[in-house]
């Protein structure tokens, strides 16, 4: 993985094409749509500007290893989330992270204070200890509350991925939706996870298994 993220213009005309037949053409940034990433981790994103316009990103290893048709699949994918204006809901999804993990550090930051305190003062002071137990039970309190919030709004976005496999497979061939499921998720399997990636995982999973998103794509449409 690259410490700096060099950003290259992708030039696709297929990528154009499909854009203007799934009408979602006008709300890509007329400068660079898509590009390809050094540092994003075998994935394809659509991200918003400030304007707001969106642009696709492509990880550049992952872009190398795929299929002309494995491209304009992944393509269609992200065009589908553009499309619906699943972004929205992305970024209500991060205000929320925000709100979930903000006041779990308000409660530990006192809490380690204490440990401290408990340690260097000594175990006397018993208002120490009675508030350490208080903040412990709140913390984990917190915690379970919004957790729970926050695995249901994931269950939310995961449906949202489903729905954008099953929008795509109008435009694209859906067994190459599903070839590219395939390969990120053998790609991811060999390669060596970046450990600010295994902290993505384990905050949140926003993405269903491979298995149930062909399942459900298979449903709908003609993979074999």
């Amino acid at each position: 993985m690259h410490l700096r993220d060099k950003i290259e213009h992708l030039e696709n005309p297929e990528f154009d094409a499909l854009a203007k037949k799934m009408q979602v053409g006008e709300r890509l940034r007329k400068k660079n749509p898509y590009v390809l990433s050094s540092k994003l981790w075998l994935n394809v994103e659509a991200r918003v500007d400030f304007k707001p316009k969106v642009h696709i990103i492509f990880s550049k290893d992952l872009y190398e290893k795929l299929t002309p048709e494995e491209r304009l699949a992944a393509a269609a994918h992200e065009f589908a989330h553009i499309r619906e204006g699943h972004y929205v809901e992305y970024y209500n999804r991060l205000i929320f992270n925000i709100m979930l993990y903000a006041p779990m550090l308000i409660v530990i930051l006192p809490l380690g204070y204490l440990v401290y305190a408990m340690f260097a003062i000594g175990p006397s002071f018993l208002w120490s200890t009675a508030s350490l137990f208080t903040l412990g039970l709140l913390l984990i309190a917190i915690v379970f509350t919004l957790g729970m919030l926050n695995r249901r709004r994931s269950r939310t976005w995961e449906n949202l991925e489903i729905s954008a496999d099953r929008i795509a497979a109008n435009f694209v061939d859906p067994r190459s939706i599903a070839s590219v499921l395939l390969k990120i998720d053998r790609l991811r399997s060999e390669a060596h996870v970046p450990f600010n990636k295994r902290i993505s995982l384990f905050l949140e999973k926003d993405h269903p298994e491979v298995e149930i998103r062909i399942r459900e794509l298979c449903a709908v449409s003609t993979c074999e």
